[in-house]
């Protein structure tokens, strides 16, 4: 099986299995408010999603906080060593759509229009843009 061991001073931190229907990715970010800490804290978190037909679960590996002279390597490998015990499997929830001009959602409105680049306008934006429309037209 095709793995991905992530070593943190040469010592092995996590292992992945590599799945067909996985995707992962290892992020490295300097955050100034990482859990109410003094000091800006340099984080390496893998997280990443499963899929199954059409519903989606979000994957996050425990993450690990780095320091200066930190070095990590990443080897890929064919082995079947146990692999690291994920912090969190939960199922992805599609938020509910909603329009992208007053925020209303898709329930508290008659009609919900797609529109190009992953716009939404409801009804009562649509009556509100023609009425804004006509009143210049007017001038």
């Amino acid at each position: 099986m095709k793995q991905f061991h992530v070593h943190i001073n040469e010592k092995e931190e996590f292992i992945i299995n590599s799945k067909e229907n996985e995707a992962f990715s290892i992020c490295i970010t300097n955050n100034p408010y990482y859990k109410e800490r003094e000091m800006p804290t340099t984080v390496m978190r893998i997280e990443g999603n499963r899929w199954s037909g059409e519903q989606m679960d979000n994957l996050e590996w425990e993450e690990k906080i780095l320091t200066k002279g930190n070095k990590i390597s990443i080897e890929i490998k064919d082995s079947y060593n146990k692999a690291s015990k994920l912090f969190k499997d939960e199922r992805y929830v599609k938020p509910e759509d909603e329009c992208t001009f007053c925020h209303k959602k898709k329930s508290e409105v008659k009609h919900l229009i797609a529109a190009e680049f992953f716009a939404l306008i409801c009804d009562a934006c649509i009556s509100e843009c023609v009425r804004l429309i006509n009143e210049k037209e007017k001038t």
